[in-house]
């Protein structure tokens, strides 16, 4: 992980989702020279590939298209992949997230969404993949998990994953990337695309949605309003990106 990628301790905007708190930081003050030497490729900005890995949610509300970055987040796509193979997700309920009106929460195997699923071959935990490549954006699909370690402090995830809203970016945020010298495409994306910045470093990115945002944020409405108790995900697939079958659809991609 490149330096200007880090987040201290200290920012005052908190998320505390349903198993505990989540990241809290700001972003400090990065190596200039580091980041300068990082090729930076902002892949949900880009036009999707054809034959890309898909997952397609079918909810209550509708379906919900996200295109999956195995290149860069390896072990949480596999994992995955096999709970949408092996049937997990079907039926699983969306929570909301206290603190965070515009997210929404699944893939846990409680009725409060407190726990999830390790579907990993080694049984445990997948590590934070974080890179310069993927960030919180609107439309984000990011893993989630629950934080280990004791001086190596991360958030390793399972099962559970939630999907990030559309909403503009805090501005004292975007003035603390500002200073900590992020780069200038990660800051205009947030400005235009909005997001959750804070995330960075914290939770891992492994899909974007790419079909089906009116399906969120109407998910994210009902769920925060108390309404959501038989809101869930009906069922799961994989699939592959065609530029056909999505020739309908704006992408904030290749916008």
């Amino acid at each position: 992980m490149v330096a200007w990628i880090k987040v201290i301790a200290g920012v005052s905007v908190s998320l505390c989702l349903l198993a505990g708190c989540g990241p809290v930081g700001t972003m400090e003050q990065t190596d200039q020279t580091s980041s300068q030497k990082e090729s930076l490729e902002l892949v949900q900005l880009q036009k999707p590939t054809e034959g890309q890995d898909m997952a397609v949610l079918h909810t209550s509300l509708g379906n919900i298209s996200i295109l999956l970055y195995g290149q860069y987040a390896p072990n949480t796509v596999n994992q995955f992949k096999k709970l949408v193979q092996d049937g997990f997700y079907n039926g699983k309920n969306i929570f909301p997230i206290s603190g965070d009106e515009h997210t929404f929460l699944s893939g846990a195997d409680g009725q409060d969404g407190s726990s999830g699923t390790v579907a990993t071959e080694n049984g445990k935990p997948v590590e934070p993949e974080v890179t310069p490549n993927v960030w919180h954006f609107s439309g984000a699909v990011s893993a989630y998990g629950k934080e280990t370690g004791i001086f190596n402090k991360r958030y390793v995830s399972d099962s559970r994953f939630f999907i990030v809203g559309n909403q503009s970016a805090q501005t004292e945020l975007i003035e603390q990337m500002e200073e900590g010298g992020f780069p200038r495409e990660v800051i205009s994306a947030y400005k235009k695309l909005g997001g959750r910045p804070q995330y960075t470093g914290f939770y891992t990115v492994f899909g974007q949605v790419i079909d089906g945002m009116d399906v969120v944020e109407e998910l994210i409405t009902k769920v925060q309003s108390g309404a959501g108790e038989d809101l869930m995900i009906n069922s799961a697939e994989l699939t592959t990106y065609s530029e056909e079958m999505f020739a309908s659809v704006e992408l904030k991609a290749a916008s």
